[in-house]
């Protein structure tokens, strides 16, 4: 091993680019996967979100009309910071199902969430404040 080694660091700042998807389906998730996803993000995610990053206005502006598939990218492939990818797939879509509800997305129904990328793909986020 030569020289230190690089610490590795979340950058807050940092933006995702990702096109609209208006014109897309609202998604659709089952109450008890956003509550398996609560119980998810409380053990797992909560330690490093503050309240308010992930839940309220700026959830809002960062994805609000943005298809559901980029947000499960994002969150399976970065997260946890100190194990990315290190959740069940059904884990991640729990968390992005109670992400949904936290940020009234009013599209609980009949149908979950499913580690389907064809179907997250065809379906969008749908949130306010």
């Amino acid at each position: 091993m030569t020289g230190a080694p690089v610490p590795l660091r979340a950058d807050p700042g940092a933006r995702v680019i990702i096109s609209t998807a208006s014109d897309l389906p609202t998604a659709s998730y089952l109450p008890s996967q956003a509550d398996r996803g609560e119980r998810v993000y409380q053990s797992t995610c909560a330690m490093c979100h503050a309240g308010g990053q992930l839940i309220g206005q700026i959830f809002v502006d960062q994805w609000n009309n943005r298809r559901v598939y980029d947000l499960y990218a994002l969150v399976r492939s970065t997260m946890p910071l100190d194990n990315p990818g290190g959740l069940k797939d059904g884990e991640y879509l729990d968390v992005i199902a109670y992400l949904l509800r936290a940020n009234k997305h009013n599209a609980a129904g009949l149908d979950s969430l499913r580690a389907d990328t064809v179907s997250l793909r065809k379906t969008r986020i749908s949130v306010s404040p």
